[in-house]
Formats: structure tokens, C-alpha cells, sequence
């Protein structure tokens, strides 16, 4: 057995006993811009939070330990030492990895099964450090998964909330209907109501999402969406729609390496492998719980500004008096058919206190910060 026979998972553990509540699993490599506020804005949230990190800068991991410090009873974290070959490979690469078992310690996805593998918790949420996270939503579903009432009486506004929006799923992305009208915010928060209750009682895995935010000299941006041939491409205004779950960890739900041919396409990128979440289906979506900033990452940020400059009406300016949901749809044109399809729905779960929370944001020294915000 080589030297990384400790990062070997073994799957079948994943059907230990473990406490109610649930797990935060985060993979780290550098991301100092966003670290700390991705973690202070999910750490009261959850029972605990694992980090696992490769190659990462000394900064990260002097922010990293830093928050260990401040919460040493539900941080903890773990060097993952095998290289890996993930994301945009050189052909060279791609060659050496595809001849590795789907179980190679190499392979992004074993890196998800050893991090997942530390969990104490019950049920687990993936989170990527470039996700800061509205808090009251995130502890709010959380604390429906730590609950162990059964089931209670309900509102019938909010059932039939559920069933409208149970139908607009089907019809859309099962069905792949055009569905030519737009959720009201209304019945989006009866439809939460009764999906919170749902998760109390049953404990069925949910959809997370993010809105993607682009800061430009203080301003508050959202991407519209493009395939760019000149600079980078442009965002679409959500992310997170059905590859960020919050589930129960058991043998059943792993990770595998895959290759999304369709994503690679649009990026221009040659040979993409990345990892996939096994035999967690059907998802309902919660909505928007968290702001998105991977279009500011260190590597892409002059590019982004060159897209703002050069670009300018595929950004849209945040702002709350003036956000329009039938408006934002206007641009649906620049986003690629599935994405039509999920994002008819994210708009409505997004309110005025949500709205005010994401004008917050600031960038201070290259980090990303928050401030209070009203309008």
C-alpha cells in the first residue's frame, strides 16, 4: 500500500451512527478573499464545520487557524496531501488521470468522500468558500433538520403554496414545459412554510442557491449572463441550482469523478473533470441562501473588469427600490435552456430583507466584507 493509504475511503462507513444535526464540509484552496466571511456567516448555523485543504496559501491557513482559535468546538480541519488532478486539465494530464481507478486518491471526488467522511453529523451541506451565506435562511433550515417533532398541523395556504410550486417543478424541468409566468414571492414563502415542515418531518434532502454578485468600485453588480469570446464569461445572475444539497450521508451518497461535457463547452474548456453527487435526486429547491463571488477571484479579476468596461449592459446594478424579477428575466436569451427552466423560480424566493442583506457588501484590501446596509 503506498503512502496515502490513510485518504482511501471506505464507503461503507458512511452508515455509522452519528448525532442530529448537521455537518458543514468545506474544501479550501487559497480563497483568502472570501474565507472568513464564508465561515462567520455559516458557523452559527451549523454543529460543525470541517475544512480539508490541499495546496492553500499561508494566508488562508493563518485565517483558517484563526477562526479554529475562535471556535474550537466546531471547527475542524484536515490536510488532504495527494495531488489532484481536477478542473481544466493540460492534455498531458488528462491522459495520466483517465487511466486511474474512479476511486483514486487523485481524483476530486475522492477528496469530497475523505472530507465527507469526517462528518459527526447527521445530515451534510457542501460548501464552497466563495458562498457567503444569509444566516437567518441557512439556521432556519438547519434547525428544521435538528428537530425531531413529528408532524404537526399545517396552514392550508401554505400546502397549496407547495402544490403550485410542486406543479411549476414538474412541468419545467421534468417535463421541460415553457411556462410562460413567474412564481409570485408570495407563494414562494408559503411553498418554504410547508417545505420546512416537510424537512422536520420527513428529513428529505433540498436545493440550495446563490445569487452571483460582481463588486466594482463599491458597487453591487449582478451578471447577466454571455458567452464571452473576448474576455472571460460572464455569469448568469444564480448559481447552485441542484448541485448544492443539504442530504443525509449514508453509503448510498457519495461522490464519483465526471466530466460535464456541456459546461466544458461553454467555458471553452478542453478537458474538465470535476465531481458528482451519487443517488441524491429530486430535489426541492429552498432558494437563495447564499451571495456567490467567484466572478472576483484574484485570477479572474481583471478580466471581470474588463468585461464591466467593455460589457457594460450584461451587469446589472443592485438596487433594491428598482429590482425588478419580470426585468431580470429580459436577459434569459444569454442563459443556456436548463438554466431558463430553474431560474423562472430562484427570482421569488428573493425578498426586500434579502435584497437589502446583498447591498451589504463591500471589498476592503482585496476582501470580501460586510456593512449594514438600507435604502
Amino acid at each position: 500500500m503506498n503512502s496515502y493509504e490513510n485518504y482511501i475511503v471506505d464507503l461503507k462507513k458512511f452508515d455509522s451512527k452519528r448525532l442530529s444535526g448537521v455537518s458543514g464540509v468545506l474544501r479550501l484552496k487559497n480563497d483568502e478573499e472570501f474565507l472568513e466571511s464564508c465561515i462567520n456567516s455559516c458557523i452559527h448555523c451549523l454543529d460543525e464545520l470541517v475544512v480539508v485543504y490541499e495546496e492553500t496559501s499561508e494566508k488562508s491557513l493563518q485565517i483558517l487557524r484563526k477562526l479554529q482559535k475562535q471556535h474550537p468546538k466546531k471547527i475542524r480541519s484536515y490536510h488532504y496531501e495527494p495531488k489532484l488532478y481536477a478542473g481544466e486539465l493540460s492534455e498531458s494530464e488528462y491522459k495520466s488521470v483517465t487511466k486511474e481507478p474512479k476511486d483514486s486518491v487523485h481524483f476530486l471526488a475522492n477528496y469530497c468522500n475523505f472530507a465527507f467522511s469526517k462528518i459527526k453529523y447527521r445530515y451534510a451541506l457542501k460548501i464552497d468558500a466563495d458562498q457567503i451565506y444569509l444566516e437567518t435562511k441557512l439556521k432556519e433550515i438547519c434547525n428544521a433538520y435538528r428537530t425531531e417533532a413529528k408532524f404537526r398541523m399545517f396552514s392550508l395556504f401554505d400546502l397549496l403554496g407547495f402544490l403550485i410550486v410542486a406543479f411549476f417543478i414538474l412541468t419545467t424541468q421534468k417535463l421541460r414545459w415553457r411556462i410562460p409566468f413567474f412564481l409570485s414571492e408570495g407563494v414562494f414563502n408559503h411553498y418554504f412554510s410547508f417545505l420546512l415542515l416537510l424537512i422536520q418531518w420527513k428529513k428529505i434532502p433540498v436545493s440550495l442557491s446563490g445569487i452571483n454578485l460582481v463588486i466594482d468600485k463599491n458597487n453591487i453588480l449582478i451578471p447577466l449572463g454571455r458567452c464571452n469570446s473576448d474576455g472571460i464569461n460572464i455569469l448568469p445572475p444564480f448559481n447552485g441550482v441542484g448541485d448544492t444539497s443539504i442530504f443525509q450521508l449514508t453509503s448510498h451518497t457519495y461522490f464519483v469523478p465526471w466530466e460535464p461535457i456541456n459546461n466544458s463547452r461553454k467555458a471553452r474548456k478542453k478537458h474538465l473533470i470535476i465531481e458528482r453527487l451519487e443517488n441524491v435526486r429530486n430535489l426541492l429547491p429552498v432558494g437563495v441562501c447564499w451571495a456567490h463571488f467567484n466572478a472576483i477571484r484574484k485570477n479572474v479579476r481583471k478580466q471581470q473588469e474588463w468585461n464591466i468596461q467593455n460589457y457594460p449592459n450584461y451587469f446589472w446594478l443592485l438596487d433594491c427600490k428598482q429590482f425588478s424579477k419580470r426585468k431580470l428575466f429580459s436577459f434569459e436569451k444569454n442563459w443556456n435552456p436548463y438554466e431558463r427552466l430553474c431560474f423562472r423560480l430562484l427570482p421569488s424566493s428573493i425578498n426586500h430583507e434579502i435584497l437589502i442583506w446583498l447591498k451589504g457588501f463591500k471589498l476592503n484590501d482585496g476582501y470580501v466584507t460586510r456593512s449594514d446596509s438600507s435604502e
